[in-house]
């Protein structure tokens, strides 16, 4: 049995967000062409200047196009992410997390849930937390910072020994490491 008890800060749960949101092909994409869009509009805009050309109306829609995308789409998220984090009362309690060999339970200051490993839809591991899908939009946040490395070992233990499940991040990466230097997986 492993427990581990934290409380998510608002901070820290924006931070994540927009770090999951950022690392998404499509938000890389748009981000690339919003950066485009602010490119071609100085480049365009330094041409009319020095061509003497009096219509910078192009430059003005692909600058503020490419402004609302780079600048203000962010700072929209982070609002519309703290606005979550507010509403739902149970992402700021103190909560204690149970890791067992079949399930794991999580008890907050209002609510009690108990997770049996092999119905989780993934299991994520970045370099400061651990994400417990439970479905495809929505996980369990724990912050790796709270693991006492030994502790974290049992852990990816007891996750890795799940039959079916789906891992990915680094706990895939060091499963992949182990296997391919011989060494046992648990």
């Amino acid at each position: 049995m492993i427990e581990i008890t934290f409380k998510l800060d608002i901070q820290e749960y924006i931070k994540l967000i927009l770090i999951l949101l950022y690392t998404r092909i499509r938000m890389v994409i748009i981000t690339l062409l919003g950066l485009f869009f602010l490119i071609l509009s100085v480049i365009d805009f330094a041409f009319s200047l020095y061509l003497f050309d009096n219509s910078p109306y192009y430059d003005i829609y692909f600058f503020s196009v490419g402004f609302f995308i780079v600048c203000i789409n962010p700072l929209w998220m982070r609002f519309r992410i703290k606005r979550v984090f507010k509403s739902n009362k149970k992402l700021g309690e103190t909560i204690t997390y149970t890791f067992y060999e079949a399930k794991y339970t999580v008890k907050g200051e209002s609510f009690f849930s108990e997770m049996v490993w092999n119905s989780l839809y993934e299991v994520f591991e970045s370099k400061n937390y651990l994400l417990l899908y439970h479905s495809r939009q929505s996980a369990h946040i724990i912050p790796k910072r709270f693991f006492q490395p030994e502790t974290m070992k049992q852990l990816r233990a007891i996750i890795k020994n799940v039959p079916g499940i789906r891992i990915s991040g680094l706990l895939k990466n060091n499963i992949e490491e182990k296997k391919s230097e011989g060494k046992p997986i648990g």
